[in-house]
Parts: structure tokens; sequence; C-alpha cells
């Protein structure tokens, strides 16, 4: 006797509404098109990007989840400040977690692997300055976090990332490929763990100097 087919389930449109809210003010904060200290009402964010009032009220509470606003009763909801403090300290945890991510994984790094670190170092390389400089370098490191095969830990690492790309369009960072990046390329293709993960602390000690230079240049305006 045949199996009888389920059918998919129906996914109630609200949800989808919702994801497609929180993703398109997400992208408009991580682009600097919503400034940070930027006031989101509810009537506002509905007004601007569509959906019902429900549906932006959950979308703004997963993006508090991910630090990109900030809640505050009686007060309302606004776009994260962008700091200095903030800046480091999303930047050290990315270099801790990638680092050790690195040195884990190089063992297991086949050709596939070698052949995206390529392409993305090259997409590093060519990147503009601003957000787009900050993708292109997670991309690369993407590459280590995936093949972890831990989504809980990629997923964070993509959080942290989000800060770093918020700060570069608020701050213009440069383009973060530096001749470092070869390094990390070497070490790789020899998965040698323990020279890959000084080539990328020596990689993120560039990246670091480039986002002072910005912070510094944010300040002196």
């Amino acid at each position: 006797m045949p199996i009888p087919q389920t059918a998919s389930p129906i996914i109630p449109a609200r949800v989808l509404l919702k994801d497609a809210i929180t993703e398109t003010i997400r992208d408009a904060i991580l682009s600097g098109e919503l400034a940070p200290g930027a006031s989101l009402t509810d009537i506002w964010v509905a007004e601007q990007y569509g959906g019902t009032r429900a549906s932006v009220r959950a979308a703004l509470r997963r993006l508090a989840g991910e630090g990109l606003v900030v809640v505050r009763p009686q007060v309302g909801t606004r776009v994260r400040e962008v700091t200095p403090e903030r800046t480091r300290d999303a930047l050290a945890l990315y270099r801790g977690i990638t680092e050790s991510t690195a040195f884990m994984v190089a063992a297991d790094l086949d050709d596939d692997d070698l052949a995206r670190l390529r392409e993305r170092a090259e997409g590093m390389r060519q990147a503009q300055p601003g957000p787009a400089s900050v993708a292109a370098f997670d991309a690369f490191y993407d590459v280590l976090l995936v093949r972890t095969g831990n989504r809980l830990l990629h997923d964070f690492h993509t959080q942290i990332a989000a800060h770093l790309t918020q700060a570069a369009a608020v701050q213009g960072v440069a383009p973060l490929y530096r001749p470092e990046v070869d390094a990390v390329l070497a070490a790789a293709g020899a998965r040698d763990a323990a020279e890959l993960e000084r080539a990328i602390d020596a990689h993120f000690a560039r990246v670091a100097e480039a986002f002072d230079v910005a912070l510094e240049a944010e300040r002196d305006k």
C-alpha cells in the first residue's frame, strides 16, 4: 500500500512578513541607511518598510536580541550607537573565535575549502571601503567557521560581524585585505594549525589598525 504523501506545511504569512521586515531593517542598519541613534517607532517602520505593527514589533525584538537596536521602556527603540569601545570589543571577540576555530579545523581543510579561501581572498582584495570590506573579510573567514559544522558558533560569529559591518558603514573602514592574507592562505594549504593561528593573528592586528584609523578620523570630524 503506497504511503500517503503529506502536504507541505503552510507557513503563516505573518511569519514570512516578520522575517522579511527583520532582514530589511537589518540591511538598512548595516548599510548606514538607518544611522546610529535613529528612532524606530512601530508606526514609522511600518510606513517606511511595510508590514503590520505586530510584525514590526516582532522584528525589532529580534534585532534587539542581535544587539543592533536598543529597546527602552517608556523611551522607545533606537538603532544602537557605534562606539570605539564596542567596535574594539566586537573585533576582539571575532579575532578570538576565528583563531581558535582555525587551530581546530586546520588539519581537516580540504581542496574545496582552500579553493574557496583563495577565491574569497581575491574578493577581499577587490572590495570597496566600508561595509563591503567587512563583508568580504567575513566571507573569507567564514570558510573556517563552516568547516566546524557548529551552527551555533557560526551564527554567533555572524552576529559579531554585523556589529563590525555597522561600524564600517559609519566610520568608512578601508579595505581589509593585507599581505598577511597570503600567509593565511599558505598556512591553510600546509594544514599547519599553529602557523595558521599566527598568520590570522597577524592579519587581525592589521585589521585592528584599519579600524583604529577609521575611529580616529570619525572622532576628528
